[in-house]
């Protein structure tokens, strides 16, 4: 009886296998708000401000991994702009410009193209993905944002003033928890300089000095000692958070922009 029981679990364990594989050549599931369009629709709803995602197969690489995420942003912003899917025919003749990459996300505006991004780098997680996105389309999202007085650089925040800057901010605050002897930390700093520049018609941007002393307590509170760790801080409480830093600035950017989604 002990035989069949190791035959049947190492079948099972076999079976999880198979399927965690297959997993990864499987198209997305149908999204449920994104709308398929053809060339003649593609003309008519290029007016208003509109994102259309062109791809060749469903079965593609990027459209597994994007898809999901553009159907994530749709649900969620459909009433502010449009959200369109247009998959190629063999052979493409209404749009060949489009088809030297696996798929490629253009945001129309007007009647004219006004951003191209061919996806060259994307990430097996969601909201990574929606970042990327997001750093298209966020002007359009962020127009009933007031402008407010924009900070001088990106200030230090450390525990002693840490209540008043960042918990008792009126609106969502962006902490970078670093470190000097952190060689990710290093490569983000300049980084996440130039997105708080960029963006802080959204949010306040601080960093803070985990090397300190006086900030131990504070490290330990928000579990941030693996640096750099970077949180989202609003209403008193992080609403939000992700570990590490990537290479490639534009998915450090769109990390932060997916923090910063419900604040749009």
């Amino acid at each position: 009886m002990s035989n069949w029981f190791r035959i049947g679990g190492a079948l099972l364990v076999f079976l999880v296998c198979v399927l965690f594989i297959a997993k990864g050549f499987l198209p997305p599931a149908d999204p449920k708000f994104v709308s398929a369009i053809n060339y003649e629709q593609l003309q008519s709803v290029n007016q208003g401000p509109c994102i259309v995602y062109f791809y060749h197969k469903s079965t593609d690489t990027s459209v597994r991994k994007m898809m999901p995420a553009l159907d994530e942003l749709a649900a969620r912003f459909q009433d502010k702009m449009g959200f369109y899917r247009y998959q190629f025919s063999n052979p493409e003749e209404n749009v060949p410009q489009k088809t030297g990459y696996e798929s490629t996300f253009t945001v129309y505006n007007g009647g004219k193209e006004t951003k191209n991004y061919p996806v060259t780098v994307l990430s097996d997680k969601v909201a990574d993905n929606e970042g990327l996105i997001l750093l298209l389309i966020k002007d359009f999202l962020m127009t009933d944002h007031p402008d407010v007085p924009r900070q001088s650089g990106t200030p230090y925040v450390s525990a002693a003033d840490f209540q008043p800057r960042v918990l008792e901010a009126a609106r969502p605050v962006i902490v970078d928890f670093t470190s000097a002897t952190c060689p990710p930390c290093l490569m983000l700093e300049p980084q996440f300089r130039q997105i708080a520049a960029r963006n802080s018609k959204l949010a306040d941007f601080y960093f803070f000095d985990n090397d300190s002393p006086a900030n131990r307590a504070l490290v330990r509170q928000y579990s941030s000692g693996a640096t750099p760790t970077v949180i989202c801080f609003f209403q008193g409480k992080p609403q939000g958070s992700f570990s590490g830093a990537f290479n490639v600035s534009d998915f450090n950017e769109g990390r932060i922009l997916s923090l910063l989604q419900p604040y749009f």
